[in-house]
C-alpha cells in the first residue's frame, strides 16, 4: 500500500517462499512504470521481507515493527481488515463458494482503490497516483448473472451466448472475467450482457424447503343444536277468538291498517272486562341445567363411592386411623345421598 495515495497492490501467493521474488518485482514495476524510487519499505518481522542486499542496492530504507505490536504498523493492518470487509460483503451477497474467495478479494481491492476517502480530501487513491478519475462505466455488480458471446466455431443454430457469473477484471486486458454455469470454467471475454439484478449461486446455496408430506383432512360441520337457546319458551294458550299462530303467517298481518275502520273504535266493555280477567303470568319450563342436576349428583355420589371402596380395598393401609376414616366416609355418603337425590328431585317439580 502506498503511503501517500492509499493505493493498494494484492498478490496472492502459495508459499512464504514467493515473497521475495515478488518484492523485487514490485520495486521494478514503481520504477518504470511511475519513474519514481522507492523511499522505505514498512514491514512485520517476517523472515520474507529480509532483503538486506536487495534494499542496499536500491539505497531502500526497511523498516521493521517491534515483535507483538502490530499497532507499529496500523496503517496496513487496518487495511487488511477493510478488504476483509469488503471481500466478505461481496461473498454474502452473491452467495459465491468459497473456493472463489480470491476473486472476491481481488475485486474488492479493485472497489476500494476507486472509492473516494475523506482521508485524501475525497478524491480517489487511483486519482492521486495516476492523474485522472478512474473509468466508472466498466464497474458491474460481482457475482451477478451474465452472458458472455461464444467466439467458438458454432453452427446456424447453436447458442451464441454462454450463461455465466461475473468474477471481476483481468488485469492487462480489457475484459471482463467470467465464470461458466455449465462447465465451471472461468474465461475472460469482452462481448458480455449482465444482469445486475439476479444472482445464480443464491438458489444453488439456498438450503432446501422442508416439504409438508401429511395429508390434509377436513372435519365435519358440527350441526347447529337449537334447544341451546329454549331456555324459556312460554305455553301459548289460545283463547276462542284468537287463532293459532302460523308458521307462514307473518306478525304485520294481525296489526290492524291505519285506514281500518276498527282503527278509530273504542274497546267494547266486554272486551276491557275479559282483559281485567286475564290469566296470571305464563308457566315456564324447567331450565336444562335443573333437569340434569339429578344426574349430576347420582354421578358424583357413584364416583365418590367407588373411589372410597378402592381405598378400603387396599392390602396393607397406613394406620388404623385412616380405615376408620375411611369407614365413616362411607357411612356418611350412604347416609347422605338419598337425602341430597330426594331434595334435587323436589327442587326440579
Amino acid at each position: 500500500m502506498d503511503d501517500f495515495s492509499r493505493y493498494t497492490w494484492i498478490v496472492l501467493l502459495k508459499t512464504k517462499g514467493d515473497v521475495r521474488t515478488h518484492v523485487q518485482n514490485f520495486v521494478f514495476l514503481i520504477e518504470n512504470q511511475f519513474n519514481l524510487s522507492i523511499k522505505c519499505i514498512r514491514s512485520d518481522n517476517g523472515l520474507e521481507f529480509l532483503q538486506k542486499e536487495f534494499f542496499a542496492s536500491k539505497g531502500i530504507l526497511h523498516q521493521t515493527s517491534c515483535v507483538y505490536t502490530p499497532q507499529q504498523n496500523g496503517r496496513v493492518e487496518r487495511k487488511h481488515q477493510h478488504i476483509l470487509n469488503v471481500a466478505r460483503a461481496l461473498m454474502f451477497q452473491s452467495h459465491l463458494p468459497k473456493p472463489y474467495w480470491s476473486y472476491a478479494v481481488k475485486h474488492a481491492v479493485y472497489l476500494i482503490n476507486r472509492t473516494p476517502s475523506p482521508i485524501i480530501d475525497n478524491k480517489t487513491p487511483f486519482e492521486i497516483l495516476h492523474k485522472h478519475n478512474p473509468d466508472f462505466s466498466i464497474l458491474k455488480v460481482f457475482g451477478c448473472l451474465s452472458y458472455a458471446s461464444t467466439n467458438l466455431p458454432r453452427q446456424k443454430f447453436d447458442v451464441r451466448a454462454k450463461r455465466g457469473v461475473f468474477l471481476g477484471y483481468q488485469t492487462g486486458t480489457k475484459g471482463y472475467l467470467i465464470l461458466d454455469l455449465n462447465n465451471k470454467d472461468i474465461f475472460v471475454s469482452r462481448n458480455v450482457l449482465f444482469n445486475e439484478k439476479v444472482f445464480p449461486f443464491t438458489k444453488i446455496n439456498s438450503p432446501p424447503q422442508p416439504i409438508n408430506t401429511q395429508p390434509i383432512t377436513f372435519s365435519q360441520p358440527t350441526p347447529l343444536d337449537n334447544s341451546r337457546f329454549d331456555y324459556i319458551r312460554p305455553n301459548f294458550q289460545p283463547t276462542n277468538n284468537q287463532p293459532l299462530p302460523s308458521s307462514h303467517t307473518s306478525p304485520l298481518a294481525s296489526l290492524p291498517s291505519p285506514h281500518s275502520p276498527l282503527s278509530h273504535t273504542q274497546p267494547s266493555p266486554s272486551s276491557a272486562q275479559d282483559s281485567s280477567h286475564s290469566s296470571p303470568l305464563p308457566n315456564h319450563s324447567v331450565a336444562p341445567i335443573a333437569r340434569i342436576f339429578p344426574l349430576l349428583t347420582s354421578l358424583t355420589m357413584s364416583v365418590t363411592l367407588v373411589r372410597v371402596m378402592q381405598s378400603l380395598l387396599q392390602p396393607h393401609p397406613t394406620n388404623l386411623l385412616q380405615r376408620y376414616l375411611i369407614l365413616f366416609m362411607t357411612l356418611l355418603i350412604i347416609l347422605v345421598f338419598p337425602f341430597l337425590f330426594s331434595l334435587s328431585h323436589e327442587f326440579v317439580i
